[in-house]
């Protein structure tokens, strides 16, 4: 009996996990599909409120951060999954972008809805 309640826990685990992952990647490929076809209010829709106000009250625009990376850096061409981190509300993901005109860290903080609670772009950290 001990067995089949730790079996049915780590199926009923996974399968969460599973689609959590599903929800997160659609997160990801949407932000990826928005950036490139600068879309950037959509970017902008994706995050949290929270996140929202911040950038609003640091950058007092929704979209001058994504225009000022998309001139510089180009178009999203790859990201590399470098690391990967489950909290309880989020999920922190690390990617090595490689983008038209040079490679980027980027990195998502995404909680179980796919909403974007974090987000990073910062030169790649070679040493």
């Amino acid at each position: 009996m001990k067995k089949l309640f730790v079996i049915l826990f780590l199926i009923s685990n996974s399968t969460f996990l599973f689609a959590q992952n599903e929800i997160h990647q659609k997160t990801i490929d949407t932000f990826i599909s928005n950036f490139n076809q600068e879309n950037f209010e959509a970017i902008f829709n994706q995050y949290s409120a929270k996140m929202q106000k911040y950038v609003l009250d640091k950058r007092n625009s929704k979209t001058k951060f994504f225009e000022m990376v998309k001139s510089h850096s180009g178009k999203i061409n790859f990201l590399q999954l470098l690391e990967l981190k489950e909290k309880p509300n989020y999920t922190y993901y690390r990617y090595n972008g490689t983008f038209e005109n040079e490679n980027l860290s980027v990195e998502f903080y995404i909680d179980k809805l796919g909403v974007i609670t974090g987000f990073y772009i910062r030169k790649l950290n070679l040493m």
